[in-house]
């Protein structure tokens, strides 16, 4: 039932995030939701800011390359949910 993980997405987003890690963890898990109740659309309007929103902050910072590498897996994993929810508006 989506409107259970709708519900808990909301208060997480009430309460916020500790850091851009949780808040892409989090993401890729809802979007995971998304995905499995074919909320697609829902799915991306959420996905695609945290894509833009971490693209962004891995540019204009300088890490060591054990976190930027970490930060890499978080975007890789975070276009992996939106290229699947993508696919499942065009079926």
């Amino acid at each position: 039932p989506f409107d259970v993980y709708e519900k808990a997405w909301d208060d997480l987003l009430a309460v916020g995030f500790t850091d851009l890690d949780k808040k892409c963890t989090m993401t890729c898990v809802y979007a995971d939701c998304c995905w499995e109740t074919e909320q697609d659309e829902v799915g991306l309007a959420v996905v695609e800011p945290v894509i833009a929103e971490l693209e962004q902050w891995l540019a204009e910072t300088m890490l060591p390359s054990k976190w930027a590498s970490h930060c890499e897996m978080n975007l890789a994993a975070l276009r992996k949910r939106r290229d699947a929810l993508k696919a499942g508006l065009q079926e």
